[in-house]
Formats: structure tokens, C-alpha cells, sequence
């Protein structure tokens, strides 16, 4: 039989502004996909849900110059 403790760990993270999050995977395979949108917050407010971004326009671009555009279809 196997035990372990979990110890939390606290830390102290400065004040910033909200930045993007970009939540994707783009594959080989055939799609559909998902892009998510979300916006980024501090380790210690543990919030149960990121906030979501809506009405974003997201448009992927490859090095060779293929660009795939993406429509919002959930709010």
C-alpha cells in the first residue's frame, strides 16, 4: 500500500492585466475544430469558469500562406 501528503503551495502573483488564451487544436485531420477564447486571471482568485470571449473574428494562418477563418456558433 501506498500513502503521499499533498502540501499546497502558496505564492504571491503581481496585479496584471487580463490576457488572451487562446484554447485550439488544429490537426491534419479533417475538421471540424475548436477554437476557445478565454481570458486569463490570477492563480488565486480560483474561479470556476475562465471568462469566455465572444465575438472575436480568429483567422489561422500557415507559413505558406493558407489562412483558415472561424465563425462564433456558441454564446
Amino acid at each position: 500500500m501506498a500513502a503521499s501528503c499533498i502540501t499546497p503551495i502558496e505564492f504571491s502573483v503581481p496585479d496584471s492585466d487580463p490576457l488572451l488564451v487562446v484554447d485550439a487544436a488544429i490537426t491534419t485531420d479533417n475538421g471540424p475544430y475548436t477554437v476557445k477564447l478565454f481570458k486569463s486571471f490570477l492563480v488565486n482568485n480560483r474561479y470556476e469558469n475562465p471568462v469566455t470571449e465572444f465575438g472575436a473574428q480568429v483567422t489561422l494562418q500557415d507559413d505558406q500562406g493558407n489562412e483558415e477563418s472561424y465563425s462564433e456558433v456558441e454564446k
